[in-house]
């Protein structure tokens, strides 16, 4: 039985160049982007836009249409937005439990820790690069 996740690969643009911001498990301390369960009440998007305030503590706007999906752990299937940044908070719900950065788009690719998100961080350079 496959398990269908959502998440946020969150972005900025500073000058001239494109910053994805990534954070680390509660774990293992791995680099990764905001993802988890989808909330009914919240919908797909709306779940992504949640796990990036109480992960990451940043709210903004998703950007359409969804980037793509990657495999987790073999079963897990997760639907990823790019979400442009425009609040970051101070305090959020996982601040305690997790370190965030932001990274240039070459440097996040080379950090994260997961071959098929790192594959659509790659995919989101080219898409936001093209506008």
């Amino acid at each position: 039985m496959s398990i269908e996740q959502v998440g946020a690969i969150p972005f900025r643009r500073v000058a001239d160049r494109v910053e994805f911001l990534i954070i680390t498990t509660r774990t293992s301390g791995r680099w990764i982007c905001p993802k988890g369960n989808i909330e009914p009440e919240h919908g797909k998007p709306g779940s992504a836009c949640l796990e990036a305030l109480e992960e990451a503590g940043v709210e903004g706007t998703l950007v359409q249409p969804e980037l793509g999906t990657y495999r987790h752990s073999g079963e897990t299937t997760i639907r990823m937005w790019l979400l442009h940044v425009e609040q970051i908070h101070d305090e959020w719900p996982e601040d305690h439990e997790r370190q965030r950065q932001w990274l240039t788009a070459s440097d996040a690719l080379s950090t994260v820790d997961e071959p098929g998100l790192a594959e659509l961080m790659e995919t989101a350079t080219s898409r936001l690069n093209s506008d």
